[in-house]
Parts: structure tokens; sequence; C-alpha cells
């Protein structure tokens, strides 16, 4: 199964849109040097995971890597619409006392606008 990706940008942040899986190899790789990319330019990234299928330790150690490297460059990552599956994992690894999860992409945000779809990935 692919990892597909929808960006979109709101005000000062990045809003990373998931669906799929973010699994060993491909997947997780993909989703962190996005993640890098788009914190060279703004100072939040919202990973809206609310698609995501399954995530494996792969997949939460990028989201810990890509955690590390946004604190130590002052910058941040926030965690937003996760499914019930995954938001157990995450507490089960209890990363959730080390992520920002958010109910929704605009509780992350602090706002009720709409972002605005910039570009579309897709990792085979």
């Amino acid at each position: 199964m692919k990892l597909n990706f929808r960006i979109s940008r709101l005000q000062d942040a990045v809003i990373v849109h998931c669906s799929g899986r973010i699994v060993y190899r491909q997947e997780a790789r993909a989703l962190s040097r996005l993640v890098m990319q788009a914190l060279q330019n703004v100072e939040l990234a919202v990973l809206e995971l609310a698609g995501v299928s399954a995530i494996d330790s792969a997949g939460l150690g990028e989201l810990v890597l890509r955690h590390m490297y946004s604190e130590g460059h002052g910058k941040t990552v926030k965690r937003a619409a996760v499914p019930p599956q995954a938001l157990g994992l995450l507490e089960l690894s209890n990363l959730t006392s080390v992520f920002e999860v958010c109910s929704t992409v605009e509780e992350a945000m602090g706002v009720t606008n709409a972002p605005q779809p910039v570009t579309r990935v897709a990792v085979a």
C-alpha cells in the first residue's frame, strides 16, 4: 500500500495530510524527508494522520527523529486527527507524553480557517 501526502499551507505553517501506511522503507523515509523540507521554510508543521491505516516501529522511529530534529532547530511538529489504532500505539509507547497530539488540524493551528491545497505527493 502507498503513503500519500497532500500538502497545505496556512499562515506560517505547513499541514501534511497523510493517508496510507507509515511503515518501514520508502513510506517512513518519504514522510521524514518531506517534514524536514517543510521545516526549512516554516516554524510549524502539522501532520494530519486521519487517513493513516498503520504505523510500524520504523514509522514511529521516523516520527521521533523528526520531533528531535524540530526541537533542536527551534521548530514545532504537531500531530493531528490521529486515528484510534495509531493513537493507541503512541500511548503504548508513551509517545503521547513527548509529541503534541491534537484532535484536529484547527486545534493544532489555533485557527478556524481552512487550509488551501498546494501539492500532492505519492510514494510507491
